[in-house]
C-alpha cells in the first residue's frame, strides 16, 4: 500500500498527466457505454439457461461472426486496434515523460507532454499495437481453453456423476492456469513500457528482469488494483442495464457514463503511475545492491 501512496502523491503533482488521460479517455468510456448498449440489446437472451450454457453461448456469439465474416471483421478489427494503439501512444508518450522526469527528480519544463509526445509517440504507439494484437490472440486463446472444462462440468450437470471429481480438478487446474497465465502476461507487459522509457535494446526483457525481483508483491498489488476496478465496473453494467430501455439522454444515463468517466481516469492515471513507480524502485535497488 505505500507503493500506492507514494504514487497517488506522485500523480497529482502533475494534474496535466491526469487531464491528458481523461481527454482521451472520454472517447473510449462514450464508445465502451454504447458497445455495453449494444451488448445488452442483442445478447438480452444470453442469459437463458444455466451459467454454462450462457457462457459457451457468448462464446459462440463471438467465435462464430470471426469465422464466418473474417473478410469483413479482420480489417475492421485492424482499424479498431491501431486507433487504440494510437490514442495508447498519445496517453503514453506525453504521461511516461512527466512521470520519468519526476520519478529521476528533473525540474519541471514547459510543454512536458507536447514535447513527451514528439519524442516517444511513434515507438509507444507500435508496442501498444504489439501488445493488443497480442492480447487479441491471448484472449482467444484462454476462452477456448476453458472449453474442455465447462464441456466436463455439464456433462456432470447432466447426470454423468462419475465425471464428478475429474470435472472438479479439472475445473481447478484450468481457473489456476487462467489466473497465472493472466498475471504473468500483464504484469511483464506492463513493466515493459517504463524500461522502453530507460533502455534502448532488449526493453522487455529489462522489465522483466526488474519485475521478477518482486513478483509475487507486484501480483498482490494487481489484484487490489483488479478488485478496485471491478466492483464498479459491474456497478456501471448494472447501470447501463437498468438504463437500456430508456430513450434519449436521461440524467441517470449522464450519471452513469460521468462516474464510469471519472472513476477511470484517476484509477488509470494512479495505475500507471504505479507501475513506473514501482519499476523505479526495484531499479534504483538493483543499482545500489550492483
Amino acid at each position: 500500500m505505500s507503493t500506492i501512496k507514494e504514487a497517488a502523491k506522485l500523480m497529482f503533482r502533475r494534474p496535466s498527466g491526469i487531464l491528458l488521460v481523461g481527454f482521451v479517455l472520454f472517447g473510449i468510456c462514450l464508445a465502451e457505454y454504447m458497445v455495453l448498449s449494444m451488448f445488452f440489446s442483442m445478447f438480452g437472451s444470453i442469459n437463458a439457461g444455466n451459467g454454462l450454457e450462457s457462457f459457451v453461448s457468448f462464446i459462440q456469439h463471438i467465435v462464430n461472426p470471426i469465422i464466418h465474416k473474417a473478410h469483413i471483421l479482420v480489417p475492421v478489427i485492424l482499424g479498431g486496434l491501431v486507433l487504440v494503439a494510437l490514442l495508447a501512444g498519445i496517453v503514453l508518450a506525453g504521461y511516461s515523460n512527466i512521470l520519468n522526469r519526476l520519478l529521476n527528480r528533473e525540474p519541471k519544463e514547459k510543454r512536458e507532454i507536447s514535447k513527451g509526445i514528439k519524442k516517444y509517440f511513434l515507438t509507444f504507439s507500435i508496442k501498444s499495437f504489439v501488445v493488443l494484437m497480442a492480447s487479441v490472440l491471448f484472449g482467444v486463446f484462454m476462452m477456448v481453453s476453458t472449453v474442455p472444462a465447462i464441456v466436463m462440468t455439464r456433462a456432470v450437470y447432466g447426470g454423468r456423476s462419475s465425471l464428478l471429481a475429474a470435472s472438479v480438478v479439472f475445473d481447478i487446474l484450468t481457473l489456476m492456469v487462467l489466473f497465472f497465465g493472466f498475471m504473468f502476461y500483464r504484469i511483464y507487459i506492463l513493466f515493459w513500457y517504463p524500461s522502453t522509457m530507460n533502455s534502448r535494446k532488449w526493453a522487455f526483457l529489462k522489465g522483466k528482469k526488474v519485475a521478477d525481483k518482486a513478483f509475487w508483491k507486484i501480483l498482490r498489488m494487481f489484484l487490489f488494483f483488479d478488485v478496485l476496478f471491478i466492483i464498479p465496473q459491474i456497478l456501471v453494467m448494472i447501470g447501463v442495464y437498468a438504463t437500456n430501455a430508456q430513450e434519449g439522454i436521461t440524467a441517470f444515463k449522464a450519471g452513469v457514463f460521468l462516474g464510469d468517466w471519472i472513476f477511470k481516469t484517476l484509477f488509470f492515471s494512479l495505475f500507471l503511475t504505479t507501475v513506473f513507480y514501482k519499476y523505479n524502485e526495484l531499479k534504483n535497488t538493483e543499482k545500489e545492491s550492483a
